[in-house]
């Protein structure tokens, strides 16, 4: 994480912080551009490291309106570790999520928000079926996954 800090340091990017090893960054940037922003930090990478990753970018209004919309929000308060959000480029298409069985999986839940898809998985991500079950619907999508204290953390450090 820390060679992560200085490539995007060296880039331009400001007040560089990442959160534990989870391949989080937190930065500021005067680019106007999200879509600039997120390629140069995906060709930094791959030119450091020797790697392409795609890259999820979320602004500080953006998460902020992750956490306010969250349906799960009490669940999480009570164990950040059962309830995850799925940040996603683009948002897939209603009608794909809807093939989803949830009644095959209860109690696990999910719920769709601004840019991202909640889940509520009771029993923990190691024994959950949704979330393979929404991968596998959701092939053409850059997703990435992460648990409610991580998004809380996030949300902090911006």
């Amino acid at each position: 994480m820390a060679d992560l800090r200085r490539i995007l340091a060296s880039e331009g990017m400001e007040s560089v912080a990442t959160y534990l090893q989870s391949g989080n960054a937190v930065f500021s940037t005067g680019r106007q551009s999200r879509d600039k922003v997120r390629q140069e930090v995906e060709r930094v990478i791959a030119a450091e490291f020797g790697f392409e990753v795609p890259v999820v970018l979320v602004t500080g209004p953006e998460i902020s309106s992750v956490i306010k919309a969250c349906p799960y929000r009490k669940e999480g308060d009570e164990d950040p570790t059962k309830v995850h959000v799925t940040f996603v480029e683009p948002m897939p298409p209603a009608d794909v999520i809807a093939q989803i069985d949830l009644d095959a999986v209860a109690p696990e839940h999910l719920a769709l928000g601004p840019g991202v898809i909640y889940m509520h998985l009771p029993n923990g991500m190691g024994r959950a079926v949704l979330p393979d079950l929404l991968a596998r619907k959701t092939t053409t999508v850059t997703a990435t996954t992460r648990n409610w204290r991580t998004v809380l953390a996030l949300a902090e450090m911006v």
